[in-house]
């Protein structure tokens, strides 16, 4: 009996590594170092995908669309966390209620910054390509659940759906939605977030494709922090109120960012290579051919939009918290802050893919490829007013 630590992903949690108990191992594949090459009777590319299991799970590199299989988090321990805060990292700061935006305080837990900064502190509920669970199954499967907490003044819930199905052995189709609603523990700090994945793959010997839609909505309140530090810093002076966090003075309130935006990725692989006999044969006596794939073809386009609006019905509170500083055009119609900006990116990458394992002088994947990124920022005109 041997044990053997295994890597287990979550679509919203932290990959932690467990300990799983083994009967038997097949020593002669596991621990031979050429096994792949001596074995080519049972010849797997690190992109097959085992249609005979129930269901797959899988993740792809976003700009050449590798698949690399993952084991879903089924754990039902600390099973809250995929929500909280908490559960998304080492050290997360955030402004107290679910949907906020936040950053990791530890620099190496960060990923790497978009382009559009607007979007980077919604991390921890936007989806992504590189870190979806694409999925093949042998009948339809869905995923229903439901998470609430807090009182009724500041209730934090959030419902997610997901649901997928095969079409035959190689075409998998299906959906995710994600719907996130907080009050907020004080004043104007609630948030909403609607967002949808339509996604698709089809494995074959030859094509292979992955296809990643998702529009998304985050809208949250902002009111600039509490304008008194006494509401903190002298708990005796709260506790003679008997107020609630809700009554605490905020700089200002009724104000709102809202970030709206889709996302439609796809991936295509064009395999070429060659049939070799695997030395069994069927029912009728002739023999059976495996695929083996040499090369690939790569293509990969992905589109994404973003607009960011920053907007207010509280301009007289919101003008003083800024000192009455006013950068927006002063012939604009709406008198209120109503402010935004855009971003739009167009990406195609084509590749070519050299395979491991097909010949005995091929020990390792090479891959080159060029990438075009068409980019377009949008700001509100502007005219520096003098103070």
């Amino acid at each position: 009996m041997m044990f053997y630590p295994v890597l287990f992903y979550g679509q919203d949690s932290i990959p932690v590594v467990h300990i799983e108990e083994v009967d038997s191992i097949d020593y002669d594949v596991a621990l031979e170092p050429d096994s792949l090459l001596n074995q080519q009777t049972t010849y797997q590319s690190v992109s097959e995908i085992d249609t005979t299991r129930r269901i797959s799970y899988w993740h792809i590199t976003e700009r050449t669309g590798e698949i690399y299989q993952i084991l879903p988090d089924t754990f039902l321990t600390d099973y809250f966390n995929r929500t909280n805060m908490e559960g998304k990292g080492t050290s997360v700061a955030y402004l107290g209620n679910l949907g906020l935006p936040a950053e990791s305080r530890i620099f190496f837990e960060r990923d790497d910054r978009s382009d559009f900064m607007f979007a980077d502190p919604y991390w921890p509920y936007a989806r992504q390509p590189g870190k979806f669970n694409f999925t093949n199954t042998k009948m339809p499967f869905s995923n229903v659940s439901y998470q609430s907490a807090g009182s009724r003044q500041n209730k934090e819930e959030r419902l997610q759906a997901f649901l997928t199905m095969n079409f035959g052995r190689k075409l998998n189709v299906g959906f995710d939605m994600d719907y996130l609603y907080a009050r907020g523990y004080y004043y104007s700090q609630a948030a909403r977030h609607m967002e949808w994945v339509l996604f698709s793959n089809y494995l074959s010997n030859k094509h292979n494709f992955h296809l990643f839609i998702n529009p998304a909505e985050y809208i949250n309140g902002e009111n600039g922090g509490l304008d008194n530090d006494n509401w903190i810093s002298h708990p005796e002076y709260l506790n003679g109120l008997n107020a609630s966090t809700k009554e605490y003075t905020t700089h200002f309130g009724s104000t709102w960012n809202k970030l709206k935006g889709n996302r439609i990725y796809l991936n295509y692989h064009y395999n070429l290579g060659f049939q070799r006999a695997t030395g069994e044969k069927d029912e009728d006596g002739a023999d059976i051919e495996q695929f083996i794939p040499v090369s690939s073809v790569i293509f990969t386009t992905d589109y994404t939009n973003r607009n960011k609006k920053f907007y207010t019905e509280d301009d007289e509170a919101l003008n003083a918290y800024y000192n009455n500083v006013d950068f927006l055009s002063p012939l604009r119609t709406n008198t209120t802050p109503n402010d935004s900006t855009s971003y739009h990116s167009f990406r195609n990458t084509l590749g070519l893919s050299l395979r491991e394992g097909f010949s005995e002088w091929a020990k390792f994947d090479l891959t080159a490829f060029v990438t075009q990124d068409l980019k377009k920022f949008s700001l509100m005109d502007t005219t520096l007013l003098a103070v």
